[in-house]
């Protein structure tokens, strides 16, 4: 499922969105995304991601790996 694979949350079978739909916003009032450059090569593989937070009342979504592209030789 692509929003299990992104960080997102998958909601199957459910006709009660009452139920879903606070939690939801609770997770939006407040977050940060973060990007960055890889210095791997653009070598064709998939690469780790590990990210670390220095504080217990957080909740951490991230990509746990990133497909590098292959680079263009001509």
């Amino acid at each position: 499922m692509l929003p299990d694979v992104t960080g997102g949350r998958t909601v199957l079978n459910s006709n009660d969105p009452d139920r879903m739909v606070p939690a939801i916003f609770v997770e939006n009032s407040t977050y940060y995304l973060l990007g960055f450059e890889p210095r791997a090569p653009r070598d064709g593989k998939t690469h780790a991601i590990v990210v670390k937070v220095d504080r217990k009342d957080l909740i951490v979504s991230y990509r746990r790996s990133y497909a590098s592209a292959a680079e263009k030789r001509f």
